[in-house]
């Protein structure tokens, strides 16, 4: 039987779990987010802030054990000696999405412009606090965190593609997800755009490694 567990440095320890080779890395950009380390990317405790630590999932590069590949290997380092400028990336294009979900969500919570003051109010106090206003980008780390880094099996100029998984106050039972390329954004929504390969981005390249 084929080794579940992997060493390959500069990667973490890995272990397969049945659908990819899976680890931990601290990405200190993320530090003092919410920890978003809890079942199905939920908040450890409340209130409780991330450390960055978060968890790293690699995409075989082909049948299922193949281990990651030179391409997926430069894109973790890529990962950890950008995550600063990655990461204003990330937050610029969540904060200019964020103004639709919060609506989305105070709609779907009973919100209307219609309610008397009272209610208004009482609304605040029961809903307002789970998806505040936000003046710049930097307070998205008072409604969310990131919980998962995925390394795709897919590749364009010698970078694989990345998608980050977050937790977040406005949406808890599918997440926050975005897809990335370098320093692009490629696409935004719940949580599974971060694991699913981009189908209509130019020059994609599926990887392999014999």
């Amino acid at each position: 039987m084929p080794d579940t567990e992997l060493k390959l440095p500069p990667l973490p320890p890995l272990k397969w779990n049945g659908h990819f080779w899976t680890g931990c890395l601290c990405l200190k950009a993320w530090a003092n987010f919410q920890d978003r380390s809890g079942w199905y990317n939920s908040e450890a405790s409340p209130g409780k802030k991330s450390d960055g630590t978060v968890k790293l999932y690699i995409a075989a590069p082909g049948p299922e054990l193949t281990e990651p590949c030179k391409e997926q290997i430069e894109t973790f380092n890529y990962v950890l000696a950008n995550q600063n400028v990655v990461q204003a990336h990330l937050l610029n294009a969540i904060f200019e999405k964020y103004p639709e979900e919060r609506n989305l969500f105070r709609e779907g919570y009973g919100y209307d412009e219609e309610m008397s003051e009272e209610k208004k109010e009482e609304f605040e106090e029961e809903y307002g606090k789970d998806v505040p206003e936000l003046s710049s980008p930097a307070e998205l780390r008072r409604v969310m965190g990131l919980s998962i880094v995925h390394i795709l099996a897919c590749a364009k100029e010698g970078l694989a593609y990345v998608g980050y998984e977050f937790g977040c106050t406005w949406e808890d039972e599918h997440g926050c997800g975005v897809m990335t390329h370098g320093q692009r954004i490629i696409e935004i929504g719940h949580a599974d755009t971060s694991f699913t390969p981009p189908v209509d981005d130019e020059g994609i390249m599926v990887l392999k490694n014999k």
